[in-house]
């Protein structure tokens, strides 16, 4: 696990590096991915992410209950920011919703 400040310090390298990044995120009925760049960081700990065509997914850091960075499992891919919030709905077998954040070569 690593704290929300060193992740903001992830997210922050990101945007001013201008490093294009995947994030990818599902539950059991749906999923979602995109590609783009962070463009916002905020010293509260929001952090967005848009694609060139203005998809955007934005999440308040400080709600997440754990955060870690490292490598997956497979050890296919790079090195995954790993972002955990608590499910929407406190009930047996709801998990907790991920959010996932990879760095992917520019085109």
């Amino acid at each position: 696990m690593i704290t929300l400040e060193e992740a903001l310090l992830i997210f922050k390298k990101w945007r001013d590096e201008g490093t294009p990044i995947r994030c990818k995120s599902s539950m059991r009925f749906w999923g979602v991915e995109l590609r783009g760049k962070v463009d916002f960081v905020s010293n509260r700990g929001v952090v967005r992410v848009v694609s060139a065509d203005a998809a955007m997914v934005e999440l308040d850091l400080p709600r997440a209950e754990f955060i870690s960075y490292g490598e997956v499992p497979s050890g296919s891919r790079p090195r995954v920011l790993l972002i955990a919030f608590p499910p929407p709905v406190l009930k047996p077998g709801i998990r907790r919703v991920k959010v996932a954040f990879f760095e992917v070569d520019a085109e």
